[in-house]
């Protein structure tokens, strides 16, 4: 006689529905711009479809403007997050705080984003010191990320200021500039390698006072290169040292190639042995590294007020490399494509302005730029490149008035998510409507006679 195999039956639903179900991946984002050459390019499947939401709305602590102005680092499958005094460790998978940590006494505006060796996360503070109540730059470091967290001073910065660019790691030591200055004025800053097991100060470089013009360095991350560190600066200067001993080997002046350059205030994008990069007098740069750490110009393209740091991605549909950086301060955006030989290809406008640097991830055809713009409405985007111009995936506008607001670093890739923060102090996690959403599916059914009439089709028979 025949016997319906109900247990089978049973497993073959749940495997049925566990495999509609968009499992989560998490590649870690353990740094500005992912890596240590800033590259921003990552493989996570991220939204590419129009159809998006906000997964999860978190509100983390903010005052003021005193949000979110870092890009979260992503370690395993929780974002951390820095907002003025604390930190935060958020569940990708549905925005529950892990835990928050204060890391900054006085808190205010932080404008270096973190980085993480996998295990601890480093970060820039200036805050009052409780031995002398002086107000004190100090590195710190936050261990025992999945237990109970702890906070250390690493090092405290003598020459102070305040620490405004990245924080990049690079086997067991942490590079990052200071700035001292006014709205107006830059007046001096150094750049720093520190030990990251016992924060040891390695090496210090304050560059040289040339034309009245000072180094500072605000936003201007560092990109390594084999044994060299590269990095921009206040004074229109591009520097390349020995990043184990600080040593200068070169060092580039802008304002010969352009009078009009100004600050340097992105990071440094390198890639097939070239360094891109933008300055706030409207240009985007492309140097060419040599081997023995010296520079050599290979062009520049004027394209308007801009901050942030290129992106370089090849596109395989086009069989080309291809450069993304976006534009803007405030209001009249844009992001912008050029080849590598920075010809102009697409300009994407209508926009806020984009002070953010941008991702790419690819899905072996086309391009998908994510990024966000610094308006009041705070939103972020998805544009796709399609060769021989740019069209809108998706743009997401928080729902709320109170949740919207001015949002100046872009965002970070987490599985099939991009997750932000803004300047309220809320991080948005963004993903594709999922058939989860989309078809309502029910608890498994129990009920044998009930599964029976539902799932003949699947039903499998075997003799006894």
């Amino acid at each position: 006689m025949l016997k319906r195999n109900k247990s089978f039956v049973i497993s073959l639903v749940v495997v049925m529905l566990f495999t509609l179900m968009p499992m989560n991946v998490f590649a870690d984002w353990t740094q500005f711009q992912g890596d240590i050459v800033n590259s921003g390019v990552t493989t996570d499947k991220l939204p590419t479809s129009s159809s998006i939401t906000a997964d999860w709305i978190t509100k983390t602590e903010s005052a003021g403007w005193f949000g979110i102005d870092t890009v979260p680092l992503v370690i395993g499958d929780n974002a951390y997050v820095f907002a003025s005094s604390n930190l935060y460790k958020i569940n990708i998978s549905n925005g529950r705080k892990v835990w928050e940590i204060k890391v900054d006494s006085d808190g205010g505006f932080q404008l270096s984003t973190p980085a993480t060796d996998g295990s601890n996360i480093y970060l820039g503070v200036q805050e009052k010191d409780k031995t002398d109540n002086k107000i004190k730059l100090k590195v710190k470091k936050v261990s025992n990320l999945n237990g109970t967290p702890n906070v250390t001073e690493l090092a405290v910065l003598s020459e102070g200021g305040q620490l405004n660019t990245p924080i990049t790691y690079d086997n067991g030591k942490l590079y990052f500039g200071t700035w001292k200055g006014t709205v107006d004025t830059t007046t001096g800053g150094v750049y720093y390698c520190v030990d990251a097991n016992n924060g040891n100060i390695l090496w210090k470089y304050t560059g040289v006072k040339n034309d009245n013009r000072e180094d500072g360095f605000y936003w201007a991350g560092a990109a390594i290169v084999g044994n060299y560190i590269i990095f921009g600066n206040d004074a229109s200067y591009i520097h390349v040292l020995d990043k184990n001993n600080g040593t200068e080997k070169d060092k580039f002046d802008l304002r010969k190639v352009h009078t009009d350059s100004r600050e340097v205030r992105s990071s440094i994008c390198v890639y097939d042995n070239s360094a891109y990069f933008t300055d706030k007098g409207g240009y985007l740069w492309k140097l060419n590294i040599n081997s023995d750490g010296t520079l050599k110009y290979e062009g520049s393209r004027k394209i308007g007020y801009t901050t942030s740091t290129p992106v370089v991605a090849y596109h395989k549909d086009m069989s080309e490399d291809r450069i993304y950086v976006g534009q803007g301060q405030f209001s009249g955006g844009k992001l912008v494509c050029y080849d590598t030989n920075l010809n102009l290809i697409w300009e994407y406008t209508g926009i806020g302005g984009v002070q953010s640097s941008p991702i790419v991830y690819s899905d072996g055809v086309y391009n998908y730029i994510y990024f966000t713009e610094n308006s009041a409405k705070g939103r972020g985007y998805c544009i796709m490149d399609e060769g021989y111009s740019a069209s809108l995936v998706w743009v997401y506008t928080p729902p709320r008035d109170e949740m919207q607001n001015y949002t100046l670093q872009g965002m970070a890739p987490a599985g099939e998510y991009v997750v932000y923060g803004n300047d309220s102090g809320y991080v948005f996690g963004i993903k594709e409507e999922t058939l989860k959403r989309a078809f309502k599916i029910e608890p498994l059914v129990t009920d044998i006679d009930k599964l029976q009439e539902e799932s003949v089709a699947v039903d499998v028979y075997e003799k006894k």
